[in-house]
C-alpha cells in the first residue's frame, strides 16, 4: 500500500494523511503536523433568522 502511494505521488511530493488511521512506515517522515478542529453546522440558521 505505501509503495503504491509513493509511486503514485512521485519523488518529492506530499500525501495528506490527516484522516487516515494508518501509521506510515518508519522511513516516512512528517513534513508538518497541524492540530485541527471539527466544525459542525446544526442546520438551525433559518430558525435564528440567519438564512
Amino acid at each position: 500500500m505505501w509503495a503504491d502511494l509513493a509511486r503514485l505521488l512521485g519523488p518529492g511530493e506530499l500525501a495528506d494523511l490527516f484522516s487516515s488511521p494508518a501509521t506510515p512506515p518508519p522511513d516516512w517522515e512528517p513534513v508538518f503536523e497541524l492540530a485541527g478542529r471539527q466544525m459542525i453546522w446544526p442546520g438551525t440558521a433559518a430558525r435564528r433568522g440567519l438564512g
